[in-house]
């Protein structure tokens, strides 16, 4: 009986001590190390699906994320996020790794305490959900050198020291999760905007997919330019600051209506009504709906406005409020020729005896039709059209002033030509800059032979495929037994800067013969010509004639009418000798 009583009694005590054992390891968790544990959440970020959040100050969110990981938040109240900072916390989770661990025995030995490290107040707690498991997360004091941070994970027997960084990842409040802007997408997205403003008429504005025109009050072209300037506007435009609800200012239930929003009686303090204050509504080509609603001024320079489909209120720009109070007539496009400069044929530009004539081509780039066929320098052609669409009535002359005539052709429409005074071309009032001055472009891989003709002696070198290096070619009538040494380095300098070469000034666009003797092309300083094998049999050729003041040269190529200015580095460059 003694013995049966020992046994039940021993069985008793493995179980009892085992339980202590197996709670004592529960409760005290696994002691982690860099193998075991590289971030402070092993979960994977994509598979995270709730977020809570809570402050030293009583502040709490809860965050939750749907099947498509658009998060949104739930607790204290229902409002928008913003993706970005959500994303950074869980980044800064479960990718930022510790520059050290601390074991609880280290703590003992420090003769410390896990609260020691300020977890006792945390800064921060926060509990990330995945796949039924948690982990909870806790941020303490800084280290002595504020380069870091203290953080506990729940079940882990460390004290984890972390970047600070991961502390800017990490919003002060609940309101640092929520959505910044009021409008969302981008420019093209929108299909109409609407506005209303007291005492004026119901505003509308369509995008017909390449331009704006107005639907109300009236129906006409719109001015694109100032509504994708204002679309732009709303579209960045960012809140100030959540007035209601925030994290200092919840809500209650009758607060708000079936649908979530805020109901009248709550938004009489900031003079918030649709039907009554300015506002906008933006549609997109998707058919979402954003609305703005503006209401007293907060600040000086700041209102108070109803936005996020009438779940909050907020403080934005003041100068937002002004710029959509517009009418009709202000939105009106009017400019003299209102197309795009998508459908531009040509634009003809007489500047006093001389007519330059620019040609949209089928590839989408812009040519010289006159005075000279060549191609158009691409960014000060499209600035030129750019200019001249712009141009609005009250920019005609009043007979005072110096004019060019302008003439469109578009495939909409042709317009009649109009004086433009040369002030309101500005700095594109030089003609000669429509031209292209890309004197060569060229593989440089492809040049097989390179020629440098002086006035006093001509240097040809050829390319040896087989030997892989460049050769000197002997003319026919050279008599001495002299060796030279190829100057390898100045073959590539002169191929490098001829792949690419660009002048940097137009002497003349359509040059007389006059012109060609003035500037010393008749009897040339040098011609540099190579030969390619791409197919090409006509040799290029680069003609250098006089000096310019600025120390280049006077060039152009064989056979076209414009005179360039070649800068004195390109010359020097271009004319060194071959070989010595």
């Amino acid at each position: 009986m003694s013995n049966k009583r020992f046994i039940i009694f021993f069985i008793i005590g493995i179980i009892f001590f085992s339980g202590i054992l197996f709670l004592n390891d529960v409760f005290r968790g696994d002691v982690a190390t860099v193998e075991t544990r590289a971030t402070l959440s092993n979960f994977d970020p994509n598979f995270i699906d709730r977020i809570n959040v809570s402050w030293p100050s009583g502040n709490m969110v809860e965050l939750v994320a749907s099947e498509n990981r658009t998060w949104k938040m739930v607790k204290p109240f229902a409002a928008e996020t913003d993706a970005e900072t959500v994303n950074m916390l869980l980044d800064s989770i479960t990718l930022t790794q510790p520059t050290d661990m601390i074991s609880d025995s280290d703590v003992l030995a420090m003769g410390r305490k896990i609260s020691d490290f300020g977890f006792s107040h945390s800064k921060v707690e926060m509990v990330f959900h995945s796949k039924g498991k948690t982990s909870q997360v806790f941020i303490g004091d800084y280290t002595a050198s504020k380069n870091e941070v203290y953080a506990r994970v729940e079940g882990v027997r460390n004290v984890f020291v972390m970047p600070a960084e991961i502390i800017k990842a990490i919003p002060v409040s609940s309101d640092g999760f929520r959505r910044r802007d009021f409008i969302g997408g981008t420019p093209n997205d929108i299909a109409e905007i609407e506005f209303r403003t007291p005492g004026a008429p119901f505003v509308k504005v369509v995008n017909d997919g390449l331009k704006w025109r107005l639907e109300q009050p009236f129906s006409a072209s719109a001015d694109t330019e100032m509504i994708r300037t204002l679309a732009e506007r709303l579209i960045s435009s960012r809140i100030l600051g959540f007035v209601f609800p925030s994290a200092s200012r919840p809500l209650i239930d009758v607060d708000i209506d079936a649908e979530g929003k805020l109901r009248s009686p709550g938004l009489v303090p900031f003079s918030l009504d649709a039907e009554r204050n300015v506002s906008v509504t933006v549609r997109t080509k998707k058919g979402k709906s954003e609305q703005v609603v503006f209401g007293n001024s907060a600040t000086s320079n700041s209102v108070y406005a109803l936005v996020h489909g009438a779940t909050a209120v907020v403080q934005i720009d003041s100068e937002i409020e002004r710029l959509c109070k517009v009418s009709g007539e202000s939105l009106r496009d009017m400019r003299i020729f209102p197309i795009l400069g998508s459908t531009v044929d040509s634009l003809s530009v007489t500047f006093d005896s001389s007519v330059y004539v620019l040609r949209h081509g089928d590839d989408g780039k812009w040519y010289l039709d006159s005075p000279v066929m060549a191609m158009a320098d691409q960014k000060t052609a499209s600035s030129f059209v750019d200019r001249i669409l712009r141009l609005k009535q009250n920019d005609l002359s009043n007979g005072d002033d110096k004019c060019v005539q302008v003439s469109v052709s578009s495939s909409i429409t042709n317009f009649p030509p109009v004086s433009v005074p040369l002030s309101y071309l500005d700095d594109l009032a030089q003609p000669m800059n429509l031209r292209s001055r890309q004197l060569m472009e060229l593989n440089p891989e492809t040049v097989k032979v390179l020629e440098v003709k002086g006035r006093n002696k001509t240097e040809t070198v050829v390319f040896d495929a087989v030997k892989g290096a460049w050769m000197r070619k002997r003319s026919e009538d050279e008599k001495d037994s002299k060796v030279y040494r190829i100057k390898e380095d100045t073959i590539k300098n002169i191929i490098k800067a001829l792949s690419n070469l660009k002048a940097v000034g137009i002497e003349t666009i359509a040059s007389t013969p006059a012109d060609f003797e003035r500037c010393g092309l008749k009897k040339p300083f040098c011609v540099v010509s190579v030969d390619v094998n791409e197919g090409e049999t006509a040799r290029k050729n680069i003609i250098l004639g006089g000096a310019t003041s600025s120390g280049g040269r006077y060039v152009t190529l064989g056979g076209i009418d414009t005179i360039f200015i070649l800068s004195r580095k390109d010359v020097m460059i271009l004319t060194e000798s071959l070989t010595e």
